[in-house]
């Protein structure tokens, strides 16, 4: 989920009949199709779940361009994009995704929920912990 950084050439160099077509996120989903979502690091400089997130739900990129609305997808879609849909991507489901007795322990502790702040604050939430098959390595 690229618009946050890409959006604004994707304006200038779109038409408008290819910008609609754009990250048609809402519309994967209500069609069944499993959406992941990806840092693509190094392409993008920003490689936080959490921006991902954010343009997911708001559809806006650096320059506050927004970018088909109405594809929009909601903070705990967004959430299941970065996990399980990213695990289901790459068949992996079994190993990861989620915090499940016998998969990885990968995950982070964030100092709120994403789905208890308002999404504006979305990009404001910092990582507190971060484990990496059941060590911690990150400690804020």
């Amino acid at each position: 989920m690229f618009l946050r950084e890409l959006g604004g050439n994707f304006r200038q160099y779109l038409d408008d009949a290819f910008l609609a077509q754009c990250y048609p996120m809402r519309s994967m989903l209500e069609a069944g199709i499993t959406v992941a979502f990806s840092s693509d690091a190094p392409v993008v400089k920003g490689i936080h779940p959490l921006e991902n997130l954010h343009a997911a739900y708001f559809r806006r990129d650096l320059a506050g361009g927004v970018i088909t609305p109405e594809e929009s997808v909601s903070v705990m879609e967004g959430l299941y994009a970065c996990t399980m849909g990213g695990a289901i991507a790459n068949s992996m489901e079994d190993q990861i995704g989620s915090i499940t007795p016998g998969k990885f322990a990968d995950f982070v502790i964030l100092e709120s929920s994403p789905l208890a702040v308002d999404p504006e604050r979305l990009l404001e939430i910092k990582i507190k912990e971060t484990w990496v098959g059941g060590k911690r390595v990150f400690l804020a």
